[in-house]
């Protein structure tokens, strides 16, 4: 992700995480993600979806 500092939705699933809702090949989808910071300023947001 480009200039992370800019954006602010990441900043919802810092620490824990939160549940959050997709929209995947035509279909809504919801999970879990969870933002990670690293240490050179880069995000990851890591979703894991529901069943």
């Amino acid at each position: 992700m480009r200039f992370p500092d800019s954006k602010t939705w990441w900043r919802n699933f810092l620490g824990t995480g939160g549940p959050i809702s997709l929209h995947l090949d035509d279909e809504d989808r919801s999970g879990h993600a969870v933002g990670h910071r690293d240490e050179h300023g880069r995000v990851t947001v890591t979703v894991r979806l529901d069943d």
